[in-house]
């Protein structure tokens, strides 16, 4: 992920953390969609988290990474019970806010290139799955990221199943399931805050049959934990 792309976000929570509870940042997409994001959502307390991330949360172990942890919503909790945390981030501006708030192994750094010994449990939480861009993308990082990972770690995250609405446009671009277009989770996004403009970085939405196979294919047994309605879902890969 560059850092680059995600700056305006990084500097809507650094921004909120100083004091402006009005901030937020807008996801455009590349049919010319938006979305407004408020930085607030990056400081939800635990009762203010969805049930998927709760549980999330529940189902973490031993030592546990935290992956694009934005202002350390989750790992704060996860540093709370006892547990070994170190959360990473590609945002200068969000590990700073991270650190600032009280946690304390903190790392600026795309998880491409994190090196470290492994971890029980990896958490990609708020689609953090969505960074590995595409489905290639996804059969790269569940060929490598075992390296990060005990035997018998997990990878826990949510993401969410875009067919659940076929009448809905994902960031303005129409799902279409015919498999001769690209996959209908894969968008391209940038992001803006206060007139910057990050560059173009691609995004995914994977379905759970998707994910699943792709899993089972790269030796990952996948196992959904919680579904929302038919749309997100929370999954859990291990070897």
């Amino acid at each position: 992920m560059n850092p680059e792309a995600m700056r305006p976000q990084g500097r809507a929570i650094l921004d909120y953390h100083q004091g402006d509870t009005a901030a937020y940042y807008i996801m455009h997409s590349d049919d010319g969609e938006q979305l407004i994001v408020p930085a607030s959502l990056y400081f939800r307390t635990r009762l203010e988290w969805p049930e998927i991330e709760g549980m999330a949360v529940d189902q973490c172990r031993g030592r546990v990474l935290d992956v694009g942890a934005g202002a350390g919503c989750h790992s704060l909790v996860l540093q709370e019970l006892g547990l070994g945390v170190c959360a990473i981030d590609v945002s200068a501006e969000a590990v700073r806010v991270i650190k600032e708030r009280g946690i304390k192994d903190v790392h600026l750094v795309d998880l491409a290139d994190f090196q470290a010994e492994p971890f029980d449990t990896i958490l990609m939480l708020m689609n953090g799955i969505g960074l590995v861009g595409t489905l290639i993308g996804l059969e790269e990082f569940l060929g490598r990221i075992h390296r990060l990972l005990k035997p018998g770690g997990q990878i826990i995250f949510d993401s969410f199943d875009a067919r659940h609405d076929l009448e809905a446009p994902i960031f303005g671009r129409t799902i279409n399931l015919n498999d001769s277009q690209p996959y209908f989770g894969e968008v391209s996004l940038h992001l803006e805050y206060k007139g910057e403009i990050g560059p173009l970085f691609a995004w995914l939405y994977v379905d759970e049959q998707t994910l699943t196979q792709y899993a089972k294919n790269s030796g990952w047994s996948c196992t959904v934990l919680h579904r929302t309605g038919e749309g997100p879902f929370l999954a859990r890969l291990a070897r």
